[in-house]
């Protein structure tokens, strides 16, 4: 799996919503880190 591709992806959730990456991050435990 990507870790880029996979960062990029919460951040754009995290932009959306805070919702969904909090789900997100609990199906797939990824630290997101700040671009």
């Amino acid at each position: 799996m990507d870790i880029t591709k996979t960062t990029y992806f919460l951040c754009l959730e995290y932009r959306d919503s805070s919702v969904r990456v909090t789900v997100s991050e609990k199906n797939n435990p990824v630290v997101p880190v700040p671009v």
